[in-house]
């Protein structure tokens, strides 16, 4: 049982499509020492979409108002107002010294979202 102070193992493995992460979509197996199943949980979604884009990563990496460095952009599946998409993921960090991220449709460079991930160590 877990929450009962007893050791356990969780596996989790992220949903690709195409060698795209699929945001969201994860297989999760929490596991005792002995290698008995405790927990399941899978968020899955059948995918048959486009994997094509026409933002650059620099145009995406364009869209952000400040900066002062881009710690890590990638490209990803992601469900949108009920769609599959392919956006571009950005970190990035100011010189405030926080971590923020942005997400933008690979196809329309629409910015969908940006906000604050963290702090930067």
């Amino acid at each position: 049982m877990l929450g009962s102070g007893k050791i356990s193992n969780t596996f989790v493995f992220n949903q690709v499509y195409k060698s795209y992460p699929v945001s969201g979509y994860v297989l999760s197996v929490t596991t005792d020492l002995e290698g008995n199943t405790d927990g399941l949980v899978s968020y899955y979604h059948p995918i048959d979409v486009s994997t094509d884009y026409s933002i650059s990563e620099q145009e995406a990496i364009d869209k952000i108002e400040e900066y002062e460095s881009i710690a890590h952009s990638e490209l990803q599946l992601m469900e949108y107002e009920g769609e599959m998409k392919m956006m571009w993921k950005v970190y990035y960090n100011k010189a405030d010294g926080l971590q923020y991220v942005i997400t933008i449709d690979a196809n329309t460079g629409e910015v969908i979202s940006d906000f604050l991930n963290g702090q930067i160590d």
